[in-house]
């Protein structure tokens, strides 16, 4: 070096150049991250897959996601499924570090559950990963040695499902006999007078058709029709024949409703084409023993399955998972695969491992240069060839840490929202925890994270309920609220209410699905299938599933009754939370005082069964002095409105309570017999649309066939438009989800618990729930509001005593235990739970007197009581009182429960 050249670069050596300062804001940049990320907890994500294969998994995915744009420790990196460790491969370019353009392999599996290919609720497997050291498996690699070529290649085997789940089915519970009995979704729906068979394309690449070889399929369906003995004689009571590219191969004849595959004799591959085979199903029409009718037979299809021998030969980069066929053995030496491909192939392992080829010989001219190569698989039977495809993950999202599971929590109330709802729901919380409970509103995605590793699934729901009852701290959980609907179909993007059945045994051969009904939807929302925020539990009725929220309660012991108190709102707009929030909040703070409070509307049809049992109910009532209206119309009146005007009028007056008993559906009440021409609408989603503005809300009893399905995709309900309706409607509605048979006795319990003042609507159902033996009641009755609020019931009793005076007779009340100053109303009740008189009163102190004239008290004679109801003016307090006269003995006889009328009707 010249002593120019030194001088120059000494000089050099002394300024700071503007590319050094970029290299030295890179640098404390990447150090600052650095630091960030060593001093804020690991991140973790959950990735998503929906089939089964080879992942890979880059940097610039997770980075996307919320990982730190920093290099981290390749040794850290590690992955789980279901709490168990998950073998990974880092590509990271031999550095140990894991940054951009590296990348995370795995192998996945599909989810399923209870024996189903697919799982109930959720298309998604979760994948965990971490970036702290735990389960930091690695998938072994290995390279196949030239022993490869001493040993006899296995044979290979494909095996292809073809599944869709399109069309839902109800299915009593005594014909759930094994887990694939409870499976609900179909495929297509097959009967004997179908016009043309059902088809379905096959495409098998890679079919070895050599001599011998040879092809399974197999069937899965449920016979659903259930013919006579008579009908029958000695048939089976269903049948489907196969066809494969218009030749027969085959049928299956079975017994039952429950599920069964038709496994077809080995079919000869050369049969196939493996382009595009096409297999089709057909019921046959068969002559009934009688020898006049044909046998109705419907059948669902489920899936089909077929295994058939694979050549080994993998198209470009694709990638195919593959077994060892059937019956063939390893041998003493390695199990050897051998595969064709044009591009480099390497196999997984579904256990996490990675076998490199060797190389047998490579491609002709012309051939496209492919090559053939060898496997040392070891004992792995299962496994996938990949000549460099690696699939793409559904999405990846950072996880948001949470601790649930720990026993030191402690709350009297959970509140179970779906993220989007969580800041609607926020005041409602906060109102409870001014009234001294201590609430917590927890977010669903959560208790997925916790309790099922990241699934969507109900159970995780009733998990971490049950883990709070007994693992928090005392007291444990007196109420649970979800916060968002439910939906029954997790299975289709639209809503189609023609993929539903409605009966278990009608409507079979109604078309190639089911007869659908065109019923009000939620606003806006006609086809759209995005209402499944806080999944339900499917209660099996002996009329089909139903939504069961009871379920989620049921944690301590093995029986199926409640030992918390449970509610939901069925919404997914945070401004339907809104409007229920406000409205439950201003009935509960501060209920609007005034008679009201006492007012109770009985609702029910023609029926004398009916009728009896609703007077039953409202009598008893009366005897603790509440008021009942009445509203009882004939199904031979041309027309409703005179009853539909007065039910209108009476809600916006204000009632405590209304009670319907009698034939509903969805979004309905009904007046008339089961009988459509001459039954019709009492009350529908229109009439509760059109109510007045007010805080006097109803507790709505709905005791009728599925009046608050609040688990049907798109379809709204009269139970849910009562609740959810802002300034109007209900504060609560108590309602069943599927066709029942209402018992009074039930009511009854539900209706005491109610006017016991001071205890919560919620509580007083799960009483009532605890005292019923009948099962289907107990599971498809839901509570829709907030278990924790308390009717706003009269606070006080009134005593009343009758003394005759000089040939008339005196009424004093005195309200027991308070002093009173304001007004009140002393009336004589008929025998029909009318008014026969009445007089106002003025309350002082703790009472009042009313004198009653000779005269009047001749008239007065044949009422079953005198009832008495007062306020106090400051406060708004209440009181109400019953007198019975002598000759009261209603109430001594009720009469014979509604269950024997046929109320499992459908009037929708």
């Amino acid at each position: 070096m010249t002593g120019r050249a030194a001088a120059s670069r000494g000089r050099s050596a002394g300024r700071v150049t503007w590319r050094d300062m970029i290299r030295l804001l890179i640098f404390v940049t990447v150090a600052t991250l650095a630091q960030a990320v060593a001093a804020s907890p690991t991140p973790v994500f959950k990735v998503f897959i929906e089939e089964a294969g080879v992942y890979a998994l880059s940097h610039e995915e997770l980075v996307a996601a919320g990982l730190e744009p920093v290099e981290l420790d390749s040794a850290l990196v590690g992955m789980s499924n279901r709490g168990k460790p998950v073998p990974v491969l880092i590509e990271d370019g031999g550095d140990g570090r894991f940054g951009p353009g590296d990348t995370i392999e795995f192998v996945a599996e599909r989810l399923s559950s209870g024996g189903l290919y697919y799982h109930e609720y959720s298309k998604f497997n979760v994948y965990w990963l971490s970036f702290d050291g735990r389960d930091s498996r690695r998938m072994t690699t290995r390279s196949s040695s030239s022993a490869v070529v001493l040993s006899e290649p296995m044979p290979l085997e494909r095996v292809v499902h073809r599944e869709w789940d399109r069309l839902l089915i109800r299915i009593r519970e005594d014909d759930i006999l094994s887990p694939a009995d409870a499976d609900l979704w179909f495929w297509d729906k097959l009967t004997q007078i179908d016009a043309k068979p059902t088809s379905i394309t096959l495409k098998l690449p890679g079919l070895a058709r050599e001599p011998g070889s040879t092809v399974d399929l197999r069937v899965g369906v449920r016979g659903i029709s259930r013919p006579h003995p008579r009908q029958i004689g000695d048939m089976k009571e269903h049948q489907l024949d196969v066809a494969l590219n218009g030749q027969p191969i085959g049928s299956g004849q079975w017994n039952g409703v429950q599920a069964y595959t038709i496994e077809l004799p080995a079919i000869d591959a050369a049969l196939f084409d493996a382009g595009s085979d096409v297999v089709e199903l057909r019921v046959p029409s068969r002559q009934a023993a009688n020898g006049t009718d044909a046998v109705v037979d419907v059948v669902m299809l489920n899936w089909i399955e077929v295994s058939y021998p694979h050549t080994g030969e993998i198209p470009g980069s694709r990638q195919v998972r593959m077994s060892r066929s059937a019956g063939s053995e390893a041998g003493p030496g390695p199990g050897v695969v051998e595969a064709r491909g044009s591009a480099p192939l390497v196999l997984y392992t579904v256990d996490g491992e990675r076998v490199e080829p060797f190389i047998t010989s490579s491609g002709a001219p012309g051939d496209g240069g492919a090559l053939t190569v060898r496997f040392d698989v070891g004992g792995a039977d299962d496994f996938f060839l990949t000549g460099g495809d690696k699939l793409k993950t559904s999405r990846i999202e950072r996880d948001r840490p949470s601790d649930w599971r720990s026993p030191q929590h402690q709350a009297d109330y959970l509140m179970i929202a779906h993220s989007r709802l969580i800041k609607a729901i926020e005041p409602l919380a906060q109102f409870h925890r001014e009234r001294g409970l201590e609430v917590v509103v927890v977010d669903v995605d959560e208790l997925y994270d916790e309790f099922n590793d990241g699934i969507f699934d109900p159970t995780a729901i009733r998990d971490f309920i049950a883990y709070a009852y007994h693992e928090w701290q005392r007291p444990a959980p007196q109420f649970v609220l979800l916060v968002g609907d439910a939906s029954w179909d997790t299975k289709n993007a639209e809503v189609d209410d023609r993929n539903y059945a409605s009966w278990v045994d009608n409507q079979l051969e109604e078309g190639p699905r089911f007869p659908g009904r065109n019923l009000p939807t939620y606003e806006g929302r006609p086809a759209a299938n995005d209402r499944q925020l806080i999944p339900t539990w499917n209660y099996t009725s002996h009329e089909g599933h139903s939504a069961s929220d009871n379920w989620f309660v049921t944690v301590d012991g093995d029986d199926h009754s409640p030992d918390i108190a449970i509610g939901r709102f069925p919404v997914v707009e945070p401004a339907e939370v809104e409007a229920i929030v406000a409205k439950t909040i201003a009935y509960a703070r501060d209920p609007q005082p005034g008679a009201w409070h006492r007012n109770a509307l009985w609702i029910t049809n023609e029926s004398p069964m009916f009728q009896k049992s609703s007077d039953d109910l409202a009598g008893g009532l009366v005897r603790k002095g509440y008021a009942a209206y009445k509203v009882y119309p004939s199904s031979e009146e041309a027309t409703n409105e005179r009853h539909q005007a007065a039910l209108q009028a009476r809600l916006n007056e204000g009632q405590l309570i209304v009670h319907f008993l009698g034939h509903g559906g969805r979004h309905i009440w009904r007046t008339g017999p089961p009988d459509f021409r001459k039954n019709h609408d009492l009350f529908t989603l229109d009439h509760v649309a059109q109510l007045e503005p007010t805080n006097r809300l109803a507790f709505v009893l709905s005791m009728t066939c599925y009046s608050a399905p609040f688990d049907h995709p798109n379809q709204d309900s009269i139970g849910e438009t009562f609740l959810r309706v802002p300034n109007r409607g209900a504060v609560g509605v108590f309602a069943a989800s599927w066709r029942n048979s209402p018992s009074r006795s039930f009511s009854q319990l539900i209706i005491d618990g109610l006017t016991t003042p001071g205890t919560p609507v919620g509580v007083a159902i799960m009483n009532a729930k605890r005292q019923t033996q009948n099962r289907t009641l107990v599971e498809t009755y839901n509570l829709l509001g907030d278990p924790a609020i308390a009717l706003a019931v009269p606070q006080e009793s009134i005593e009343l005593t009758v003394a005759a005076k000089g040939g008339g007779a005196r009424v004093t009340g005195r309200v027991v235990g308070a002093r009173v100053k304001g007004e009140g109303v002393v009336e004589w009740v008929g025998k029909d739970l009318g008014v026969v008189h009445s007089e106002r009163v003025k309350v002082k102190g703790q009472g009042f007197a009313v004198n009653v004239a000779p005269d009047l008290a001749a008239r007065l004679e044949g009422t079953i009581g005198i009832r008495a109801w007062a306020m106090d003016g400051r406060s708004g307090r209440d009181a109400v009182g019953w007198w019975s006269a002598p000759a009261d003995d209603a109430a001594d006889a009720p009469g014979p429960e509604p269950s024997d009328e046929p109320t499992v009707v459908d009037v929708d």
